[in-house]
């Protein structure tokens, strides 16, 4: 894949290709157990070469928790890998060195940092892409140094401006938006995880989000400072519960 061979990238695609294919299955009403089998052989076998391979290609801290779900952030080894790209690629000395070309990278990384309950990590990555924008003011991103994948048709389609840039930026704009949305609220199995990348800073304010869309219908929930309290109301009751990952002990009080 661009004259390079990402290998667990490649085959965590795999995987979440397979589970999704079992997923498919048992909503069709079908035996979807040879391809739960695949899923479950492969993370097997990326597993083994985790200590081989995990971490020597950027692409692996892109994916590994987000989007394929392969990698577990009770894993010291992946955890041990993530913090060297951390301290190596992305954040050298304590100063964020932003990704210069393939933004939307930066991005997935964000988005497996808040997985790893990292989420002052992520908020790095966050703020860089809320304050800095191809074009100002308009949340658009960009990929390559100049037209890239535009076959050069960009500066005669442009029209409105002199941006060198091709955007906005789809898969960058889809990154962002997604990871954005799980700092809220995200799914994780059978459970709704509230707050996984809430900052700190908000919760001497009250707060509140409405009808957001999940896998158990629209959720609405608010936070009270003033006794620490997290009210969830949910469409559905996930058959897991309703879990908080904010900053600090709440009173959580789930109705649905």
């Amino acid at each position: 894949m661009d004259h390079h061979f990402p290998i667990m990238w490649i085959n965590g695609f795999a995987f979440l290709g397979l589970t999704r294919a079992a997923l498919c299955a048992q909503a069709l009403g079908l035996d979807g157990s040879r391809f739960e089998q695949e899923a479950h052989d492969l993370r097997d076998a990326l597993y083994r070469s985790a200590l081989t391979f995990f971490g020597k290609n950027d692409r692996d801290v892109n994916s590994a928790l987000w989007p394929t779900g392969w990698a577990s952030r009770d894993d010291a080894l992946i955890v041990e890998r993530f913090d060297e790209f951390w301290n190596k690629v992305r954040c050298p000395s304590g100063k964020h060195a932003p990704e210069p070309l393939w933004t939307y990278f930066e991005a997935g990384q964000a988005h497996n940092y808040l997985l790893l309950g990292q989420r002052d990590r992520a908020w790095v990555s966050i703020e860089h892409f809320l304050s800095t924008h191809v074009a100002p003011g308009l949340y658009t991103y960009s990929e390559g140094e100049r037209d890239e994948n535009s076959s050069l048709l960009w500066q005669r389609t442009r029209g409105w401006d002199r941006i060198k840039y091709v955007t906005p930026h789809g898969w960058t704009a889809a990154e962002l938006f997604l990871l954005l949305r799980d700092c809220l609220a995200r799914e994780q199995g059978d459970a709704l995880i509230i707050g996984s990348g809430v900052p700190g800073a908000w919760m001497p304010e009250s707060w509140e989000v409405r009808n957001l869309p999940t896998h158990f219908g629209e959720v609405s929930f608010s936070f009270e400072p003033r006794g620490n309290i997290l009210a969830v109301e949910v469409e559905t009751p996930p058959p897991k519960g309703v879990i908080s990952e904010l900053p600090g002990p709440v009173d959580l009080r789930v109705v649905g």
